[in-house]
C-alpha cells in the first residue's frame, strides 16, 4: 500500500484561459510533470502544484508554482 499522498497540477496557459488540471498520485510525480510542462509550455504560462484532489472543498496554497519555464516560488 502506498502513503503517497494525491496531488494535481493546475496549468493555466495564459491569463484569459481557464485552468485545466492535471491529476498525479504523488508529490513527487506532480513536480516532475509540473516541472516538464512549464519548461515546454508558454512563455505567459502558470504551473501550480497542489496536495489533495480538484474541487475536493479544501482551501490550500499551491506547494510549488511556474511562470512560463522558470520556477519562480517554492
Amino acid at each position: 500500500m502506498s502513503r503517497a499522498i494525491p496531488h494535481y497540477i493546475s496549468v493555466q496557459d495564459a491569463a484569459w484561459q481557464p485552468a485545466r488540471y492535471v491529476p498525479c498520485d504523488s508529490k513527487a510525480e506532480a513536480l516532475r510533470v509540473g516541472a516538464a510542462i512549464a519548461r515546454e509550455g508558454f512563455e505567459s504560462g502558470i504551473v501550480k502544484v497542489y496536495k489533495g484532489i480538484p474541487h475536493d472543498g479544501g482551501s490550500r496554497g499551491p506547494s510549488e508554482v511556474w511562470h512560463g519555464p522558470v520556477k519562480v516560488w517554492s
